[in-house]
């Protein structure tokens, strides 16, 4: 009489079967170059996921270690200091290729023009 058992069994062969990469699937990757390209290119994504211009890139190299930083914003012009705080970016390579996974979110933002190879 009881649907929740065979609810259940419905619901967990759809998680099973659907066989959905997550982030923590993909493997970590840098970046085969950064050059003002890449760097532009890197911008426009990263400025459409935060909703904001300009964004700077902070210390790091890219190239060799797996994350992207993002710099907050400047500040205005009455202001003196801001609580806002760097933005990560975990870079990792997957089935359907690299990406960008924010560290503090699980939204993927493809690299279709970006070149990225693994971190080893």
């Amino acid at each position: 009489m009881s649907r929740l058992p065979a609810l259940a069994a419905l619901l967990a062969g759809l998680f099973a079967a659907g066989g959905c990469e997550t982030a923590e699937d993909a493997r970590p990757a840098v970046f085969a170059r950064f050059d003002a390209a890449e760097q532009e290119a890197l911008r426009l994504i990263i400025a459409e996921d935060l909703g904001r211009k300009p964004v700077r890139f902070g210390a790091g190299d890219p190239t060799r270690e797996p994350r992207l930083v993002v710099l907050p914003p400047p500040l205005g012009p009455h202001e003196t200091n801001s609580p806002a705080l760097p933005i990560i970016y975990d870079i990792r390579m997957g089935a359907e290729g690299c990406f960008l996974r924010r560290e503090d979110g699980d939204a993927r933002l493809p690299l279709t023009s970006v070149d990225c190879r693994d971190a080893d």
